[in-house]
């Protein structure tokens, strides 16, 4: 989960705390794992308890090891970008299914999103005060920068590659002073590889699998 709360101070931390306790208190498991559903129910305690015109911008995927799929809804939150191993780099494929910014419309309906995984691939998730990071000239720092910088780094450690994110923005942004917090968060998905077998091994290997053991 990653988002971004409307407003500045007391008042958006106040925000963020109601919908960190949405989440910790069982809400999606509530919800029976279905996102959309979850979401339509956060959206309608922002609603409830949140002052008006007050919304959060939110992204929700679940991973699910089994099938390598994420399951996600987006509630107009900047789309994460996934990062296809041995793709095209600098054309990474945006997660953008879902719906409105939650909590300002109260008719807004969410729909999950699916995308199939492979090993390597990397997903970027990241908040507004990066993209909208600007220079002197007010020129933003902007999504091809980041792909940019994102695919230069990616195959390496990505702790250090979210390192190297923020040291871009911050020397880009470098005569101005950050107006947004800054967020960048970086996962890949891994896998269990088949072990490869010498010749000899597969000539050694039987064409049955063995009985399972009895109990």
């Amino acid at each position: 989960v990653v988002g971004d709360v409307s407003g500045k101070g007391v008042s958006a931390a106040l925000l963020m705390a109601v919908v960190h306790g949405a989440f910790h208190g069982g809400g999606l498991r509530a919800a029976g794992g279905d996102l959309g559903r979850g979401m339509r129910g956060l959206k309608a305690l922002l609603i409830q308890r949140s002052a008006e015109n007050r919304f959060v911008t939110l992204f929700c995927g679940i991973f699910d090891a089994r099938t390598a799929t994420v399951t996600y809804v987006n509630g107009g939150h900047l789309p994460p970008l996934l990062f296809r191993t041995g793709g095209r780099s600098l054309d990474p494929e945006p997660l953008q299914t879902g719906g409105p910014v939650v909590g300002l419309l109260a008719g807004a309906t969410y729909e999950e999103g699916r995308m199939i995984v492979r090993k390597g691939d990397v997903l970027l998730l990241y908040s507004d005060g990066v993209t909208e990071a600007t220079d002197h000239d007010g020129t933003e720092f902007g999504r091809g920068r980041l792909s940019t910088t994102v695919a230069s780094e990616v195959a390496g450690d990505l702790r250090t590659a979210c390192s190297r994110v923020l040291e871009a923005v911050e020397a880009f942004a470098t005569q101005t002073d950050p107006e947004d917090d800054r967020t960048v968060m970086l996962i890949r998905f891994g896998g269990r590889e088949s072990p490869r077998l010498t010749p000899a091994e597969q000539a050694s290997e039987p064409s049955t699998p063995p009985a399972p053991p009895s109990a």
